[in-house]
């Protein structure tokens, strides 16, 4: 049976489940797993679950990113450097790294850090896909939920929930693109971004995409390719969770689209070869012919358009003009972004936050910790 008939078969079978039941500051000294650093670039550095991370951000820039501090066999120190974003850090030997992870300057030019699966989201999201996960500043809570699994699918079925069918958020396939430039905007037709619209930012190999979430919340996969490199930008706007997927071989020519299944309310998208379905936030086949396999995971920055713009020359953004009829103005789903609403069923309902609130996550070999914007 291919995948497509064994879904309409878990989709009754759930519905009958849910029915019944510029200047640098000068570096303060590194302390592994202390907030270090003034201004508006904070870093925390820390172990977790076996793995040194760097985590750097600015709560003022509305920007997060993570990394390995494990460089070249040997463990990283880092102090954050102020007034020169993109650059946001600087180590011990020397060498200026930027947002994305790369050496912009000093004996390691060039290189780049390893990239920790990492990302904002909302604060329900991360409880439920990690029940009893460490919040910074408060230490991990004892949780025990006893998720029911089958052979079929590698996570629990009764959490998934189904919105539309197939392809019923149609996902874009190498859409366009412009360069901004304010000089030749038409004050008559304004743009269609404001300074503190969210933004995924992607650069690999000098090439620099910006996507949108006013974009993103239509059709919350985006097939492309930035700098040679085929990849799909996903985003779930209900649980406001961005990840970049590098696309395999088997993948390059046809991407992603949108089952319209969700697991804790979250997107769970399908290759267009086998119908296989795959976790956003690990890029991991969680159903079908393809399950178990993973994806690797591009390094990306989610920030606002303000920000980026004024950090780019002729930042080169989507264009709204994708072929869709969308208003890409409006939000596609009322209020849900300020109510306490979660609409799926999810594992497990972690009250130490409001279910809204916009968090930032690190996910290492399947625990993840979060920290508040606060913290930066």
């Amino acid at each position: 049976m291919s995948s497509r008939g064994l879904w309409a078969i878990w989709i009754l079978a759930g519905i009958l489940t849910l029915g019944c039941s510029d200047e640098q500051g000068v570096p303060e000294p590194v302390n592994p797993g202390n907030n270090i650093g003034t201004g508006s670039i904070k870093l925390l550095q820390e172990e977790f679950n076996g793995e040194p991370v760097v985590v750097a951000g600015s709560e003022r820039r509305n920007l997060v990113v993570a990394f390995s501090r494990l460089f070249e066999g040997e463990v990283r120190n880092f102090s954050p450097v102020q007034g020169r974003l993109p650059v946001i850090m600087e180590d011990e030997q020397g060498n200026n790294w930027d947002v994305f992870g790369r050496a912009t300057f000093g004996p390691d030019a060039g290189a780049q850090l390893k990239y920790v699966n990492s990302g904002m989201g909302y604060w329900f999201v991360f409880g439920a896909f990690y029940p009893g996960l460490e919040l910074q500043g408060q230490g991990p809570r004892a949780v025990s939920v006893n998720p029911d699994t089958t052979a079929e699918w590698s996570i629990p079925f009764s959490y998934v929930g189904q919105g539309t069918g197939f392809d019923g958020i149609p996902a874009l396939d190498a859409p366009p693109f412009m360069v901004y430039n304010p000089l030749t905007i038409d004050p008559e037709d304004p743009f269609y971004l404001e300074d503190n619209d969210l933004v995924l930012v992607v650069s690999l190999n000098g090439e620099t995409k910006i996507y949108p979430h006013k974009i993103l919340d239509w059709h919350e996969i985006v097939n492309d390719d930035v700098g040679g490199v085929a990849l799909s930008v996903t985003y779930c706007p209900l649980t406001g969770t961005g990840k970049v997927w590098k696309r395999n071989e088997e993948d390059l020519a046809n991407g992603f689209g949108v089952s319209g299944l969700l697991y804790n309310s979250n997107l769970l998208a399908f290759d267009r070869i086998t119908e296989s379905f795959w976790h956003q936030l690990e890029g991991v086949s969680v159903f079908g012919d393809r399950m178990g396999e993973r994806l690797e995971l591009v390094p990306f920055v989610e920030t606002t358009w303000g920000t980026w713009r004024g950090l780019a020359q002729d930042p080169l953004v989507m264009s709204e003009q994708t072929g869709i009829d969308r208003d890409y103005t409006e939000y596609p789903y009322g209020d849900y972004k300020t109510s306490d609403l979660i609409a799926y069923p999810v594992l497990y309902n972690d009250d130490r936050l409001s279910p809204k609130q916009r968090v930032f996550s690190i996910i290492v070999e399947g625990r993840a910790k979060v920290y508040q914007l606060s913290d930066f």
